[in-house]
């Protein structure tokens, strides 16, 4: 796994990812493999596992088969590994359950998979907990395969622990259309506290969904690095903290694809030492980044800094009874497309703030079509957009008359007018 973890480092250019490569695996004291038994059996049974030995603290545990799919080990005590390995070849899969009251603590700060070539599963049930020292690797890949990996939080923990503690989503080790692996985390309940990085879609296909709990980063989450990333979150508290620097990018490196959607819950973007920066894209346009706000339903988003949109990237809003804003203590640097329509009508005149801005305002959108659709069909809402001062002030769109609207007001004005006229003339 040592070349694999150093081609990974390579790809993501961070010191912290080379400290995960360069962890010393001949410390690994045995590869122990799930005999896969008939029926989801108790981890720390020997008889489950080939040799008749369960894993311990010094071993790696590799779960596969074709039974993964239904028949897969749980844990439900306090259980200690090196590290884990489910679904580790193309034909195979794998799961692991870590049920109400069990804890799986690792030691090792090599990597860590799900997914890998193959199909793998795990689950944390609420009252459980995972303290995974290490990067987690949920879906991974190499020009032999690609792998197929899927977390399901219902609730309990998942810590991430130390400077490595990072999750990666969609990892791929190798170009090419069998590299493509998929990683899916589907966070519904519990907490998640990431001691390093989240990344989504590192160069394959990841997708992060949130419908509940809270999830906290050490450092930056990236949506989309070269691969496709998406991150979806419906409810629930999403924390991304850095000490300085990029700390939330959508669409992080040249061919990335990435969007983050928000409909609920709320967002906060901080660092330690510095302004924070949510970055839509990156600056050589080489990027696709989508932040998209639906209607009013997150409670905030948060950004202590600066927010950066550049070319190639869209600011996506779902309006209904209103839209929450992006609010910054710093600076809006804007670029790309703005892009709007509405799940409700509004009225003329009723306005709706995009964004707030604590710092000043530099450059406009790219592309902003003012004509969008709204509940009556395509095209029957007419838009303004003010950019504000400058200097801390706000975006904000106004809902005005259709241009034939209004000159038909004003026609209808000066009809009315001359027969008035016309009237009074006649009683003279």
């Amino acid at each position: 796994m040592l070349c694999v973890n150093l081609v990974l480092a390579r790809r993501l250019g961070c010191a912290t990812l080379l400290s995960w490569a360069l962890a010393p695996n001949a410390s690994e004291a045995a590869t122990i493999t799930y005999a896969n038994p008939a029926g989801a059996q108790n981890f720390t049974v020997g008889a489950n596992w080939v040799g008749g030995v369960a894993p311990g603290s010094g071993d790696l545990p590799t779960i596969n088969g074709v039974n993964g799919a239904v028949n897969y080990p749980y844990v439900s005590s306090a259980v200690a590994v090196q590290r884990f390995l489910i679904g580790d070849q193309a034909a195979d899969s794998g799961g692991l359950e870590i049920r109400t009251g069990g804890t799986l603590t690792t030691s090792l700060t090599s990597a860590h998979y799900v997914g890998a070539r193959g199909t793998g599963i795990m689950t944390i049930q609420p009252g459980a907990t995972a303290n995974v020292n290490g990067p987690l690797n949920i879906g991974w890949g190499d020009t032999a395969a690609h792998g197929t990996g899927t977390v399901n939080q219902l609730g309990g923990a998942y810590n991430g622990t130390g400077a490595s503690g990072g999750l990666i989503l969609g990892v791929s080790a190798a170009a090419g259309p069998l590299a493509a692996s998929v990683g899916t985390y589907n966070m519904q309940a519990g907490t998640m506290n990431i001691g390093s990085s989240l990344v989504v879609g590192q160069a394959g296909i990841g997708t992060f969904n949130m419908s509940g709990g809270s999830v906290a980063t050490g450092n930056f989450l990236q949506i989309g690095r070269t691969g496709t990333g998406t991150f979806t979150q419906t409810a629930g508290s999403l924390t991304v903290n850095r000490a300085s620097g990029d700390t939330m990018v959508i669409g992080a490196a040249a061919g990335g694809v990435g969007k983050y959607e928000i409909s609920g819950g709320s967002l906060s973007v901080t660092t330690t030492t510095g302004p924070a920066v949510v970055a839509n894209g990156i600056a050589a346009g080489t990027a696709s980044g989508t932040f998209k706000i639906v209607g009013n339903g997150a409670t905030s988003i948060a950004i202590a800094g600066d927010y950066k949109q550049y070319v190639g990237s869209n600011l996506e809003l779902t309006i209904g009874a209103g839209i929450t804003p992006i609010a910054m203590t710093g600076s809006a640097t804007l670029g790309g497309a703005l892009n709007a329509l509405f799940s409700s009508s509004p009225s003329i005149g009723q306005q709706f703030t995009v964004m707030t801005y604590g710092g000043s305002l530099t450059g406009t959108f790219g592309t902003f079509d003012n004509v969008v659709d709204g509940p009556l069909g395509p095209n029957t809402i007419t838009l303004s957009l003010d950019y504000g001062t400058g200097a801390n002030s706000a975006v904000v769109l106004t809902v005005v008359p259709e241009p034939a609207t209004g000159a038909l007001v004003a026609c209808g004005a000066i009809v009315a007018a001359l027969s008035c006229r016309r009237g009074v003339l006649a009683r003279k």
